[in-house]
């Protein structure tokens, strides 16, 4: 068992472990024997000592369904863990399964994903208001635009607390996700209801890939996969990835896509400002927009940190232009009326009524300042790679809640 565990997080983890769980307790000790040998063997990179220690507290918490004394047990090494490797993710997002949160002022400000080395901050329980405020209708004035019907009404919302990935998924990161991925053939992080290719004997460096039938995408060409992971890219953001791609490579990481309304609180802090930085109008060092294709030579996207001096509150860099980025919402015109007319909605939203958009947010290179605002909403279809401009659409990961639930007999 501890071999099938040596590998990324996938559904089938809580299985095994709660299976192992229900054979050994009261007494988990031969696995933790077993899971701690593992992780010290060589060439073992996804089964590593702290996340040896992480999946026996997950186990003992299975345990805890026959005896609760083994819910302490788990919680006591998962605090153990956290206090051990302070400055990973993976401990502090077990802890938020558990149903306890991390205290923020013992969260460092920034902690690192073991799982594909991502800097990532905590954003706090809080609210956000979602949608057009104030600020927003003097810029719209300002600029001669008409306000877009999908970020009305303003409505306030309420959000348990999230680790976010501080910049936008790179090409560095994607490609050792593509290259784990073409090797390995393993198709359990795609999300279920994807168009997913396990049939199909071709290059599985996008894991999302459309079938060979499709009149809307071509299939991925030699020079296509060259020119996009290319290694003079690797500090810009990975471009040219549709929903299912960004949905599988968190899943790889442990994590997932960001909620719109956690893409949205993580802009704006605890407050109604029209950008990540403040309200002042963007420019060209804060950041990457308002491009013709035909005006860039060469690359249109720029470094994820070139502009980290205007991170959102609470650090997040790269928000606005360089390139879009997918969320884990459907796109619902109409979703903040839903959320004014219904309260119990609006406690961790996420839009879940399947139609043919997903939820896009933060604006790109060739957009203009109303599209880089905190409240502008966008989507697209989920299996496409590319906006209005090639290059135009990327993501970034977001490690929230996944409550620990006991698998099914």
């Amino acid at each position: 068992m501890a071999r099938q565990l040596a590998c990324p997080p996938r559904q089938e983890e809580n299985l095994l472990l709660s299976l192992a769980a229900c054979h050994l307790q009261p007494d988990l000790e031969p696995l933790e024997r077993a899971l701690d040998q593992a992780a010290r063997e060589p060439g073992g990179s996804f089964l590593t000592p702290m996340r040896s220690r992480l999946l026996v507290a997950k186990a003992w918490w299975f345990a805890g369904e026959w005896n609760r004394t083994c819910r302490d047990r788990a919680m006591l090494i998962a605090r153990e863990t956290a206090t051990r490797h302070r400055d990973r993710l993976e401990p502090y997002g077990l802890l938020l399964d558990m149903g306890h949160p991390p205290d923020p002022a013992e969260v460092p400000r920034i902690v690192t994903s073991e799982a594909d080395g991502a800097q990532m901050v905590y954003v706090p329980p809080g609210k956000v208001v979602l949608g057009t405020v104030e600020s927003d209708e003097v810029l719209d004035a300002k600029l001669g635009r008409r306000p877009r019907s999908d970020a009305r009404p303003a409505v306030e919302v309420r959000l348990s607390g999230y680790f976010i990935d501080r910049y936008p998924v790179t090409v560095s990161q994607f490609r050792r996700f593509a290259q784990w991925h073409s090797e390995s053939r393993d198709h359990g992080r795609c999300s279920p209801d994807g168009p997913c290719r396990r049939e199909r004997d071709q290059d599985l460096t996008h894991v999302g890939q459309v079938e060979v039938a499709s009149p809307e995408l071509p299939q991925l060409t030699p020079d296509y996969l060259v020119d996009t992971l290319d290694s003079r890219r690797d500090r810009q953001p990975i471009t040219e990835v549709n929903w299912y791609d960004a949905f599988a490579y968190c899943a790889w990481a442990g994590k997932t896509l960001p909620t719109e309304a956690q893409w949205e609180r993580a802009a704006k802090g605890n407050d109604d400002r029209l950008f990540p930085w403040g309200n002042d109008l963007p420019d060209d060092k804060r950041a990457n927009f308002g491009h013709s294709p035909e005006s860039r030579t060469g690359s249109v996207t720029v470094e994820v940190d070139r502009h980290e001096r205007f991170a959102s509150p609470f650090g997040v860099v790269d928000l606005a232009g360089n390139a879009w980025e997918w969320c884990l919402d459907w796109y619902d015109e109409k979703r903040y009326q839903k959320l004014q007319r219904d309260p119990a909605l609006r406690i961790d939203p996420v839009g879940t009524t399947a139609v043919d958009h997903r939820v896009c947010r933060g604006g790109s290179w060739y957009n203009q300042p109303d599209c880089l605002r905190c409240s502008a909403r966008d989507c697209d279809k989920p299996h496409k790679r590319s906006g209005a401009q090639p290059r135009s659409c990327g993501f970034r990961a977001a490690r929230c809640r996944q409550p620990i639930a006991c698998p099914p007999p």
